[in-house]
């Protein structure tokens, strides 16, 4: 059995035998998944024209039996004077929310949005 670091991650010992490394770097695999928490998804939304002073809202499912427990969600957008928040996130998806903060209409915009597996 290799040795651990005071993380838990495994590592394999100079005693250890040469043919046994593909069960150690296994290992140390397994760790740093488990460790490191599940997985991430990237997308974006394009949202149609927001009307001044309007908002709008789009849902976004995410990718079936990715996520176990509602993911950390995070957005952002490259416009300025438009607000983007998320709503409502489960394992299975969330309301991606813009806000148009000015007295001109938009046109369409796309933001962008990661969720990542909390940490346990």
């Amino acid at each position: 059995m290799p040795s651990q670091t005071a993380r838990g991650y495994p590592y394999p010992l100079g005693t250890d035998r040469v043919m046994d490394g593909d069960d150690s770097i296994h290992a140390l695999a397994d760790a740093i998944d488990s460790k490191l928490g599940g997985p991430i998804v990237n997308g974006s939304v394009v949202m149609p024209v927001i009307a001044a002073n309007g908002n709008s809202t789009l849902s976004v499912t995410l990718p079936a039996g990715r996520f176990a427990a509602p993911p950390a969600v995070f957005c952002q957008t490259g416009h300025g004077r438009i607000m983007v928040s998320v709503s409502s996130i489960t394992a299975t998806g969330f309301v991606f929310s813009m806000l148009n903060v000015t007295a001109v209409a938009s046109t369409a915009l796309t933001s962008y949005w990661r969720a990542e597996a909390l940490i346990s």
